[in-house]
């Protein structure tokens, strides 16, 4: 009986959860239209994944000022498929806890996805850490469809307010020093044709 009711508890707790912070989908497609744009459009400016996607965390995330650590640490556990919260290590594991099942073999970005939409929401909400990463980890088939969804759209040429965004980003005086720190660097010289496209249609 007590089992039932716990396992209600969870349920209704993941319902309520996504329902609040249902955004979960829209951060995995705007993750990975700015992913798609730096990978086809920036890489060469790019020595490594790593520092790519801590590019691509950072963009998303400027209105929340993670700091570089942050979104560098959360690149460290999507490669070890690790839960965000260091304090789940102490977590019981004698049984199936959906807890440690963060692990998606050989999909770097879709653990990274879900690292840094579990770091977001414990940002934007009081929920416990448990909580939120099995949350998280309950909708990854979702997150996984928004992510080909959102590789399909920018293939067929779909632009996004997220281009602006990006260019602004990569060729801006303004984000030049996080930039540098992050290991990156964007003469004028070596702007993407996009890039060139839509300064010029500023200044025109």
């Amino acid at each position: 009986m007590w089992i039932s009711i716990g396992i209600l508890i969870v349920v209704l707790f993941v319902f309520f959860f996504l329902k609040r912070c249902n955004n979960y989908v829209l951060i995995a497609r705007n993750l990975t239209y700015i992913h798609e744009i730096l990978h086809n459009e920036y890489d060469e400016r790019f020595p490594n994944e790593d520092l790519l996607l801590t590019a691509c965390g950072i963009i998303n995330t400027l209105s929340y000022s993670f700091s570089l650590k942050d979104i560098k640490s959360i690149i460290v556990r999507a490669k070890n498929g690790e839960c965000f919260a260091s304090n789940l290590q102490y977590c019981p594991i004698n049984s199936k806890n959906v807890l440690f099942t963060l692990v998606h073999s050989g999909d770097l970005f879709l653990n990274f996805v879900m690292q840094l939409e579990i770091m977001i929401f414990l940002r934007d909400t009081s929920f416990n850490h448990a909580d939120i990463v099995a949350a998280v980890i309950s909708r990854t088939e979702k997150i996984e469809k928004a992510i080909a969804d959102a590789k399909c759209s920018y293939a067929n040429g779909k632009k996004q307010l997220w281009h602006s965004a990006v260019y602004n980003f990569m060729d801006s005086v303004t984000f030049e020093e996080i930039r540098n720190q992050i290991g990156i660097t964007c003469p004028k010289e070596n702007l993407s044709k996009e890039s060139k496209e839509y300064v010029e249609s500023i200044f025109n």
